[in-house]
């Protein structure tokens, strides 16, 4: 689902790059680090039929207080604006606040408008622009009350 969703995107996808070893142990990662991990599914009312569509999660922030870090946002291209990434988002920024994080902060880059367009349609804004020294994109902080 994280392949299929970064192959589709205007990003080169990099087979086993080392950025992405959070997404290969979820678990450690994320869940004992104090973290969520959502994994949205689609069916069609048999079990046979389910099929991974959306991924989602979020760690406490290391540079802001009270904050959570929302990361790995993906929507299979198939199922994308079917509003899955709509329902994971609301539902980590939910549990977030249950867990009694007041902020949530995210990074995206130049390349990937539709993500800009989604973060800043659920309320989010830019906190922060810098350019990535290894590629000279754009990078694009954002922030949300929770």
């Amino acid at each position: 689902m994280h392949e299929a969703a970064l192959r589709s995107s205007p990003l080169a996808f990099v087979e086993e790059a080392a950025v992405d070893e959070d997404i290969t142990d979820v678990e450690s990662h994320y869940l004992e680090s104090g973290g969520e991990f959502l994994v949205g599914e689609r069916t069609d009312g048999h079990d046979a039929d389910r099929a991974v569509v959306a991924i989602g999660g979020y760690l406490p922030s290391e540079d802001v207080t009270s904050a959570v870090e929302i990361k790995r946002m993906r929507v299979h291209p198939e199922h994308q604006r079917n509003g899955y990434a709509r329902r994971i988002l609301a539902e980590l920024e939910r549990r977030a606040s249950d867990d009694g994080f007041e902020t949530a902060v995210l990074e995206t880059i130049e390349p990937l408008e539709a993500a800009q367009a989604f973060y800043e349609n659920e309320g989010y804004s830019v906190v922060e622009t810098t350019e990535d020294d290894a590629t000279g994109v754009e990078r694009y902080r954002y922030r949300k009350d929770l």
